[in-house]
């Protein structure tokens, strides 16, 4: 089994376990700790905050990311709307997030009786289907033909679930409170949840511990 290190130049290459073993010894640090609790504590901490650290760059990186989508889909959007004012062209796009960890938004840029199209012959509007869309382009592109894993759908229909609210309320930042869903989400923000089935019990999906109930949901 191979594993990647990184020296201090930021430079990484693979290296077996023999060699990590090797490493470790000659680490006076790490030998200390291994019979001084308190030194292991401090290892530790400094530990979780370089991984802490990279989780703060992916996350700016991330958001970075999204901004400028953001912008050249607004920009997009524009052009098309201005191209429909001269010629009544007719038309619409998903645009999604390739990746569960992309924030990235589901976006979805038409004109024309689009809505309509979507109601009468699929019976869900547009907005529905670009979530749709979603879930199957993330998936597919973490897993293939492969199904998900029960965590693996749970963290995916949540996460579905958040952003519709959030798009629903026009608050980014909302948090889904399942135990007083009545009261801190549908009575303060005049939303309801529409379809989840009857059978299941109103729950985060990563509560939900029996994989058909689950899959009721992930599906709804």
């Amino acid at each position: 089994m191979d594993f990647l290190l990184t020296n201090n130049s930021g430079r990484r290459h693979k290296a077996k376990i023999s060699e990590i073993q090797r490493a470790a010894k000659l680490d006076d640090n790490l030998q200390d700790a291994k019979t001084d609790p308190e030194k292991l504590k401090i290892l530790m901490e400094e530990l979780e905050e370089h991984q802490q650290a990279k989780k703060d760059v992916a996350r700016a990186s991330n958001k970075v990311g999204a901004m400028r989508v953001t912008r050249l889909l607004q920009s997009f959007n524009t052009d098309f709307q201005e191209l429909r004012e001269a010629t009544n062209v007719a038309g619409f796009g998903f645009f999604v997030r390739g990746t569960f960890e992309s924030s990235i938004k589901p976006t979805v840029i038409g004109g024309g009786p689009v809505h309509e199209f979507f109601q009468q012959y699929f019976k869900k509007d547009p907005w529905e289907m670009a979530c749709l869309f979603e879930a199957f382009v993330t998936t597919y592109n973490k897993v293939g033909n492969r199904k998900l894993f029960h965590s693996e759908k749970a963290k995916a229909t949540g996460k579905t679930i958040l952003e519709s609210l959030a798009r629903i309320t026009g608050v980014d930042n909302i948090r889904m409170n399942y135990p007083n869903l009545r009261t801190k989400i549908s009575a303060k923000y005049k939303v309801k949840i529409v379809g989840w089935p009857a059978d299941v019990d109103v729950m985060s999906p990563q509560e939900i511990t029996d994989p058909a109930k689950l899959d009721a949901v992930y599906d709804a």
